[in-house]
């Protein structure tokens, strides 16, 4: 894994503010497969 992934799935886990985690948008969303986040396919 990437910083740049890593760093994405960090900021994206729920906190008292987000409880639900933040959403990643992505035009590879087949790269988060069989991780704990949601993803907005932003795949054309």
């Amino acid at each position: 894994m990437s910083w740049a992934a890593a760093h994405s799935q960090y900021a994206a886990q729920p906190t008292p503010d987000r409880p639900d985690g933040a959403i990643i948008a992505t035009t590879a969303p087949e790269r988060w497969g069989g991780e704990a986040v949601r993803i907005l396919d932003l795949t054309p």
